[in-house]
């Protein structure tokens, strides 16, 4: 499947972005990673760990809106796994849901991104 076709399925357009995540682990440790690009609602993650397809995760991360870092935490399900070279494994992960306004935030930081882009 090629990137045009990936994107013309997708629901919510998608913004690049290079954020770090955390990813709260079963056991509760936490494993950090970078975010590729966002939506509201999926992301898509660089790591060097991998996850199995269904799994499901706590994340955290932080977006800047008018100058102000803002803290979003949401519970995700891994849909997509990709592993490329040097041990890098890539997982598209979509939102179930949100600790309290997280999603009100996220897309305002989206839509802004979105509009900044055009």
């Amino acid at each position: 499947m090629s990137e045009d076709d990936a994107e013309d399925r997708r629901q919510y357009p998608r913004v690049s972005v290079n954020i770090r995540v955390g990813i709260i682990q079963s056991n509760g440790d936490i494993v950090y990673a970078k975010i590729k690009n966002i939506s509201i609602g999926g992301l898509y993650i660089l790591t060097e760990y991998t996850a199995d397809i269904g799994k499901i995760f706590r994340i955290f991360f932080k977006v800047i809106i008018n100058s102000q870092p803002i803290k979003i935490e949401a519970q995700t399900q891994v849909i997509y796994v990709y592993y490329g070279e040097q041990s890098k494994v890539y997982l598209g992960m979509k939102f179930i849901k949100f600790k309290d306004d997280g999603n009100t935030t996220l897309n305002q930081y989206v839509s802004s991104r979105l509009s900044s882009n055009q």
